[in-house]
């Protein structure tokens, strides 16, 4: 059950805690590295601190930004402690999270973290499809980057532990990932375009809450093609109402 899920590091700065991470990491039976933005780290370090978990740094996988890291991803979680109403739609807590994502069927699962300092950009979080948010006192709420991959990490565990009695096998049509999601919303804002609805506004936020809805609902295949072709079609009237 957590095969599919991928830890995901945005542009780490210390060899230590990517060191901390890989132990956190696999206690709890995750074993799905990547590292995005990555800098030069000190593999020994890496090594003497993380000792029998090594293994999951020497297989994780780098990629030159998120955007790239989440190419074959379904859902992506971003960790944040801020929770203003512009960071997500969706934002959950590390409780709710695994309750909700544990219920479904998505491909591969992303839960990314970001830089020790700041955390993940808004520019990062945009590339998420819901928001995880752990509880801490408002008098010291910032949590180290492994404690917080732990955190997140146990909660999941737990729950797929509950879960693992409760789960059969189905037939299911595979679902789509994010990129073939991002078509699909680009299709539909396209259509809402032609027939004139950002008339007033431009079609971002519309597209990303699209997606995000897309992403979370797990759609697959048929429902993808029923969803793009219904736009078509709903496209195609207004052209021809518009002709007459």
């Amino acid at each position: 059950m957590l095969d599919n899920f991928y830890i995901i590091l945005v542009s780490p700065d210390e060899s230590s805690n990517i060191a901390a991470t890989c132990r956190a990491m696999k206690t709890m039976g995750f074993t799905n590295l990547r590292i995005a933005c990555p800098k030069v780290y000190d593999e020994n370090q890496i090594k003497y601190i993380s000792l029998h978990a090594f293994d999951v740094y020497n297989n994780r996988q780098d990629f030159p930004s998120l955007g790239e890291a989440l190419h074959d991803i379904s859902i992506a979680a971003g960790t944040t402690s801020r929770i203003g109403k512009k960071r997500k739609y969706n934002i959950f807590t590390v409780e709710e999270f695994g309750n909700f994502i544990l219920e479904k069927e998505y491909g591969k699962i992303a839960i990314i973290f970001g830089n020790e300092e700041h955390g993940l950009t808004g520019a990062e979080l945009d590339c998420c499809n819901m928001s995880v948010h752990i509880p801490s006192s408002p008098d010291f709420p910032s949590l180290n980057l492994s404690h917080a991959v732990q955190v997140v990490t146990y909660s999941l565990y737990t729950k797929a532990l509950l879960h693992k009695n409760q789960s059969a096998e189905k037939i299911n049509q595979p679902k789509i990932d994010l990129p073939e999601i991002e078509e699909l919303t680009a299709k539909i804002t396209s259509s809402l375009k032609t027939m004139g609805f950002f008339k007033i506004t431009d079609d971002k936020d519309i597209r990303t809450f699209l997606r995000d809805i897309f992403s979370r609902a797990s759609i697959n295949d048929i429902e993808r093609d029923k969803l793009s072709d219904l736009f078509k079609k709903i496209e195609g009237l207004h052209k021809s109402k518009a002709g007459t």
